[in-house]
């Protein structure tokens, strides 16, 4: 890791602009929009509780598994919020720099012997007591801490044998917090995390939550073959130990992340099929209901984020429906593809590692480039069969954008399928997506009666459904979320002219997400004060 890279998350960075660094996963979740969320108070100091009892605290009529963390906070992190699960290893010696950043972390020991250093008070947990403590602690396997937001943390390793941490971090995102790490005791350099390793278990972004105490815990679920895996009624986040679980998005809020690409995913699409490999997770924002699984799928181990409010959540618990394993390993040991939906301007992500981008729609064409899984691409063209494949062509996403070729099916999952009907092939085969496409006769009246151009400050809503808005104003750009016919927005900025059309910063009303959209898709429903 270079020292570049590490300062760089001192500032709010954006879901796709640079790799997540080593840094930055052991610290938390250091991913947010770029344009930031919707402008925030400043980050208020969480007041904190002891839970009377881990495995009453955060169940109320909620089924947990063994609870490895609990805490029960009088007042939560403002949203938006990100929430992560990761796997922290430290060799003998290795140690990470004393920082802050603003927001909740609870570290468990699944191994080793920790040192955890705190600069203010921080929470442990050792066999089931907890108790708050302002000097170095050493906790052994089976024990914890937590760290209130702007606390001062270093994790250090003092033993022989390596540490492995299982880590949860919860952090508020938004213009008003200008740096998700501090150090505070100067930059680090790259030895200051010689020996320091990770897996990230999750990732995922909360949009609405009651103003409420709240309790969250972090447990491991284990569900016999062909048991269901019982619902929750707050927060949830379901990271794969081991097992199978395969399911179609149905109803509500659902994310999907890839351990082997983390960052914050859009919700799925309705009908969007998922089968989670060891260490992938599904992150529900309000829930989810009891998920009936075949009888032919086998033992099940979740480790789970869960995040229970006193108050109710605005959205209902999402409905998922299990499906049968069908992404398995080929002779070759790359894997199919469970899922469908693809089309013209749908956008994929790569299901394996070291997946070949071909210049033609064969196996023996030139190779264009080779990606790791999760790299995000979208569909420009009709398929072409060959060689016992269907081929698609592709452009990558954000960075990618110059990068064209043809993808077989096989190897990638969608992740956001073009609204049927809406997107349209040109005669070269290229398409244009929703939001590049032609205006309709509702936006562009609505464009007409603003003279040409949107007023910063007017209030608009989505006139069609499945509306992208993107991190930059360009086609290219990643696409922070999809939002239905009458959602409203605040324009904020633009136009900015980009791939032949008018792209308005928008700050959605409901939520605080900040990002671009073109304005085809867009009507005045109250001009700017």
């Amino acid at each position: 890791m270079q020292k570049a890279l590490a300062t760089d998350i001192d500032h709010t960075i954006s879901l796709r602009a640079v790799p997540i660094v080593l840094v930055a996963l052991i610290i938390g979740i250091l991913l947010a929009f770029a344009p930031a969320a919707q402008a925030q108070g400043s980050t208020p100091a969480v007041d904190a509780t002891p839970a009377a009892s881990p495995e009453v605290a955060a169940v109320g009529t909620n089924a947990l598994g063994n609870v490895l963390m609990s805490y029960e906070f009088l007042e939560m992190p403002q949203v938006p919020m990100t929430a992560r699960l990761l796997r922290i290893t430290l060799a003998p010696g290795a140690s990470v720099p004393m920082h802050t950043h603003p927001g909740i972390e609870f570290d468990y020991v699944e191994s080793g012997t920790l040192t955890a250093v705190p600069n203010g008070t921080m929470v442990i947990s050792v066999d089931g007591e907890q108790s708050q403590v302002t000097e170095s602690q050493t906790l052994s396997e089976g024990s914890g801490v937590m760290y209130p937001p702007e606390t001062g943390m270093s994790l250090r390793n003092e033993g022989d044998e390596d540490v492995v941490l299982l880590s949860a971090v919860l952090l508020s995102v938004g213009n008003d917090v200008e740096s998700t790490i501090t150090y505070t005791e100067g930059e680090p350099t790259d030895t200051d995390f010689e020996g320091v390793s990770f897996v990230v278990l999750g990732d995922g972004l909360i949009q609405q939550f009651p103003d409420a105490p709240a309790t969250v815990a972090v447990d491991r679920l284990t569900v016999d073959a062909g048991a269901p895996v019982p619902g929750f009624s707050g927060v949830a986040m379901l990271s794969k130990e081991s097992g199978s679980l395969a399911f179609e998005a149905t109803e509500g809020a659902v994310q999907v992340t890839r351990t082997e690409n983390p960052q914050l995913q859009p919700n799925a699409i309705p009908g969007q099929e998922f089968e989670l490999n060891d260490n992938d997770a599904a992150f529900f924002p309000a829930g989810y209901e009891t998920i009936q699984r075949p009888d032919s799928q086998d033992s099940l181990t979740l480790v789970r984020l869960l995040v229970l409010p006193e108050g109710d959540l605005a959205a209902e618990p999402a409905v998922v429906t299990a499906l049968p394993t069908e992404v398995a390993a080929t002779d070759d040991g790359e894997a199919t593809n469970a899922g469908d939906g693809f089309g013209v301007g749908a956008i994929v992500a790569l299901n394996v590692d070291a997946v070949n981008i071909r210049a033609e729609a064969t196996t023996d064409s030139e190779i264009v480039d080779t990606f790791p899984a999760g790299t995000q691409f979208e569909i420009t063209g009709n398929p072409v069969e060959g060689e016992s494949y269907t081929w698609y062509p592709v452009q990558g996403v954000g960075d990618l954008s110059s990068v064209e070729g043809w993808l077989v099916t096989d190897f990638m999952d969608v992740i956001d399928s073009a609204p049927e009907g809406e997107s349209q092939t040109d005669g070269d085969g290229s398409s244009g997506t929703q939001d590049e496409a032609e205006a309709t006769p509702e936006a562009a009246s609505a464009l007409e009666a603003a003279g040409g151009e949107v007023e910063i400050g007017a209030t608009v809503q989505v006139t069609e459904d499945t509306v992208r808005v993107r991190e930059e104003p360009n086609a290219g750009a990643f696409i922070i979320n999809t939002y239905d016919t009458g959602t409203e927005m605040e324009v904020l900025d633009g136009p900015v002219q980009a791939d032949g059309f008018s792209w308005y910063q928008v700050e959605v009303l409901e939520t605080g997400v900040v990002g671009w959209t073109a304005v085809d898709f867009l009507e005045v429903v109250e001009p700017a004060q």
